[in-house]
């Protein structure tokens, strides 16, 4: 076993004799050196940093963790603006039909209380679906921020 410091951060570690001349990287900083061949002795041997040999595997760097998606809030999210967009234009456009009809055009159009109030309740539901929405994309962009504080 050759025992190596890290010329970066000076974390020490051990690799197996098979690895001299190779390159190794870091297990703290992931910074790249190669192995020097211990000289006369085994119990010892040194880093050096330089460039890539061509006897070993290209180095890839580690990949900077990606944010989450929330693919699953983003769809339900746009389903509840849809839906509550729908809803309250239906319901909206119905209560200003009853409304025309009863009292600006004058017509003899009776409304009765349930029809009023289900009409009431689908612009409702559709505000309620619309204000859902919106909370749903908030909390979405705010787990999203709180991933990039945390880096």
């Amino acid at each position: 076993m050759i025992e190596l410091s890290c010329p970066k951060c000076g974390a020490s570690f051990k690799v197996e004799d098979a690895m001299a001349g190779k390159e190794v990287m870091c297990t703290e900083c992931a910074s790249i050196s190669v192995v020097s061949p211990a000289e006369g002795e085994s119990a010892r041997g040194e880093v050096s940093s330089s460039p890539l040999s061509s006897r070993s595997a290209p180095y890839a760097p580690p990949r900077a963790a990606q944010p989450p998606r929330y693919i699953s809030l983003r769809l339900v999210a746009s389903l509840h603006f849809i839906f509550g967009a729908v809803c309250f234009i239906a319901g909206a456009g119905r209560l200003a039909l009853l409304a025309y009809q009863r009292w600006l055009k004058g017509m003899d159009f009776y409304v009765r209380g349930p029809t009023i109030l289900r009409t009431f309740a689908v612009a409702a539901v559709g505000l309620f679906l619309l204000g859902m929405g919106t909370l749903l994309h908030c909390l979405r962009d705010l787990a999203i921020n709180r991933f990039y504080q945390r880096r």
